[in-house]
């Protein structure tokens, strides 16, 4: 089980070092997440609050600037949902009474879809 492990953190570590993966960080929960939606900071920086809930995802189509730069805040209201966005190698999970964050880079102008496992999907335009 050990032997494991140890592989298993070696991989990520790799990943990360390799891909310019960013890993989640968890936040602790508190008011600064009750506004929901994108927060322009400037013409390179975004920071998106995103709550998932069955049947429902908010906000459910974001725009950014090509080049720009967005931290992720992701957090749900009943179950722990996946968040998908495979072009720009982000998987992380919302979870209830937390808050996931994560840092993406786009930098190709496109249409990439936001995959949220638990029945949600949402487009992002770039």
């Amino acid at each position: 089980m050990g032997i494991l492990l140890t592989i298993f953190l070696i991989v990520v570590i790799q990943a990360v070092d390799e891909l310019a993966t960013d890993l989640p960080d968890c936040i602790p929960y508190d008011e600064s997440f009750i506004n929901l939606g994108i927060k322009k900071n400037d013409d390179k920086l975004y920071q998106v609050y995103v709550n998932v809930r069955m049947w429902n995802f908010e906000p459910n189509e974001m725009y950014f600037l090509v080049g720009s730069t967005t931290y992720f805040y992701l957090s749900s209201n009943d179950v722990v949902h996946g968040f998908h966005l495979a072009d720009e190698g982000i998987n992380m999970m919302a979870v209830p009474g937390g808050i996931n964050k994560i840092t993406a880079a786009f930098n190709k102008l496109g249409v990439k879809i936001l995959y949220v496992t638990n029945i949600v999907n949402s487009v992002i335009n770039i």
